[in-house]
């Protein structure tokens, strides 16, 4: 019977941009919401997650990164963000503060102070 381990390290590879936009949602989103980056990716609290959520969804629909590489920087299941995006998804369709959110997230982290590369969250 051959022993399965598991993968040390990030399962998945980042471009510099990719990794400055990831930084910038997240910062963006702890301004935005008071939240410190910790309890952005540990905090249980449904409204917290409803935050994380919105960050994978700006990074999954605007950013091009594939779920496995959101997972992967919030330290998150791959099931997990699935989950979120779905749920984002159902609730960006019907509810008008959570479209705003989004929209809000993306315009704060395209104004990312230190930015060292050439990238545009749409």
């Amino acid at each position: 019977m051959i022993a399965l381990t598991k993968r040390k390290g990030p399962k998945a590879l980042f471009t510099p941009q990719a990794k400055e936009m990831v930084k910038a949602v997240k910062q963006a989103a702890c301004t935005i919401y008071d939240l410190s980056e910790e309890d952005l990716l540990n905090d249980k609290s449904y409204t917290v997650a409803s935050v994380r959520f919105m960050c994978f969804s700006v990074l999954f629909n605007n950013a091009g990164l594939k779920d496995y590489a959101i997972a992967d920087a919030f330290g998150k299941s791959r099931n997990a963000v699935c989950n979120g995006l779905s749920k984002i998804e159902g609730q960006r369709d019907v509810y008008r503060d959570v479209r705003e959110a989004i929209n809000t997230i993306i315009t704060t982290a395209n104004e990312y102070p230190s930015k060292k590369f050439h990238w545009c969250i749409q």
